[in-house]
């Protein structure tokens, strides 16, 4: 099962934390409650260490003008990127590119 950090990072083993910018709400948590509910993450264990992570997605909400997104394995290589206007699509996007990543990936890796 891939777990999943969520946000941007500070690096080092500390949490992933989130900061509102141009006074617009945090959406960290809108983000864990849309990764718990999308079909596509099911089997899925999300969490904020990135030190505990096999994947960390980076999600930037755009309120109101979409969202990109980017998912990187452990290793720090991008798996995958893509935008869209939705929260809800671009977590399920996210979600299938963690999967399919996940799949291939020899036994030796960790599976």
């Amino acid at each position: 099962m891939p777990s999943a950090a969520v946000g941007p990072s500070s690096g080092g083993g500390e949490q992933v934390l989130d900061s509102a910018r141009e006074g617009r709400e945090p959406q960290v948590a809108k983000i864990y409650q849309e990764l718990q509910h999308a079909k596509s993450c099911e089997g899925f264990a999300e969490n904020i260490v990135k030190d505990k992570a096999d994947y960390f997605l980076l999600l930037q909400h755009g309120g109101g003008r979409g969202n990109r997104w980017a998912v990187s394995a452990k290793d720090g290589n991008v798996i995958a990127t893509g935008q869209s206007f939705k929260l809800g699509t671009s977590v399920n996007d996210a979600c299938a590119a963690i999967a399919k990543d996940w799949q291939q990936r020899p036994p030796s890796m960790g599976k």
